[in-house]
């Protein structure tokens, strides 16, 4: 049996303004907490879900056939001075009637979507989570018979593209959920360029897959464990990608690579971001792009999520809708001075991130301004 009881003065919700009165019901066992709203014209009776945030969401809409909108009723036990306080009763037309009617419902059919859309969420995570594991389980059974019989060259550039058309088709199953916005249309003005360094911030995980969709020739630093991982282990190697460890035979081999045509994603940071607007920089950048004589050509990576940023849980779920954008930066030319020149980008990406940092608030970056997936 529901009880009902009067929250003291300091804590009960009354705003003139909304028109109605909320006091608690409470059920045994049920943590949540359900409050039942009483229109100052007992003609509509809401019941509301008070969520973990302390936002009421209309779960039940009640209201008297129009023909007897009107009648008396009185207001619940102990609750009388309250519902009169500031709303006596007044006369409606059958217009304004169907007005307050309408606005309760509207709220009710919010809840409602939200409703359906949080299941939705969790499905879209865990089952892009599995389709991105079976990508690669499926490449690697393929690459571990290929990457010792194919010869060097014809391995590097099949293993880059199958990589990059991978990540793409993850990433279009993700935009086909309208639960997650790429905007990375910038990155395809890239494609046929000369050798250079792609030089992004690293917000998230996602950053490398992002990038490495749109380009088909791409070879990839990373952490030296991956080379070992079940899942990327093999296709890396089949790529060519490029173990972050030791860092001498790392830029020996990536100025090798250059004279592939190719193109080097390096993370300036050297893990993702922690500190806005970026973390201090590695030297590693410069001593490439000297050594190798190429450009260096910074992307800029802006989300209105935290999702798989450092520390993020792999299988929680953030809020969602989620949006990522890439945009071209500035293309420095091989630095003389590398000490100089890390200072230059780090505060190259201080300064041009928009609002310092790369993680917008929730929301502001909308799909409106997203012009391909």
């Amino acid at each position: 049996m529901a009880s009902s009881y009067n929250l003291n003065p300091v804590n009960n919700y009354h705003d003139p303004g909304s028109h109605f009165i909320q006091t608690i019901t409470r059920r045994e066992r049920i943590a949540r907490q359900r409050l039942t709203c009483y229109t100052p014209y007992a003609d509509i009776v809401l019941t509301v879900r008070r969520d973990k945030n302390m936002v009421d969401n209309v779960i039940k809409a009640r209201t008297l056939p129009l023909h007897k909108i009107g009648a008396s009723v009185s207001a619940p036990s102990g609750h009388h001075d309250q519902f009169e306080h500031s709303h006596a009763r007044k006369n409606l037309t059958s217009r304004e009637k169907w007005s307050v009617f309408a606005k309760f419902l509207f709220m009710q059919q919010k809840y409602m979507m939200r409703s359906l859309t949080t299941p939705y969420d969790y499905l879209v995570l865990y089952l892009g989570l599995i389709w991105f594991g079976l990508l690669c389980l499926g490449w690697m059974l393929i690459a571990i018979v290929l990457y010792p019989l194919l010869p060097k060259r014809w391995g590097r550039t099949l293993g880059r593209r199958v990589v990059m058309l991978g990540f793409r088709m993850y990433l279009a199953s993700l935009s086909a959920s309208r639960r997650c916005h790429f905007d990375l249309a910038a990155l395809d003005a890239l494609r046929g360029e000369p050798p250079l360094i792609i030089a992004p911030n690293h917000p998230c995980l996602l950053d490398a897959v992002m990038i490495i969709s749109r380009l088909p020739n791409v070879a990839c630093v990373i952490k030296a464990d991956l080379m070992n991982n079940i899942f990327l282990g093999v296709g890396a190697r089949m790529a060519r990608y490029i173990p972050s460890e030791p860092l001498r035979k790392m830029i020996h081999l990536a100025v090798a690579d250059f004279k592939h045509g190719s193109h080097l994603l390096l993370f300036p940071e050297g893990t993702r971001t922690t500190q806005d607007p970026v973390n201090p920089l590695k030297g590693s950048t410069a001593l490439i792009a000297q050594r190798a004589q190429v450009p260096v050509q910074t992307i800029l990576i802006e989300t209105d999520t935290h999702y798989l940023r450092k520390g993020w849980p792999l299988f929680r779920k953030p809020a969602m809708p989620i949006t990522y954008r890439i945009r071209l930066g500035r293309r420095f030319d091989a630095p003389q001075n590398t000490q100089q020149f890390m200072i230059e980008l780090q505060d190259y990406f201080a300064n041009e991130l928009v609002q310092g940092s790369a993680f917008h608030p929730a929301g502001t970056i909308t799909p409106n301004t997203i012009s391909s997936h």
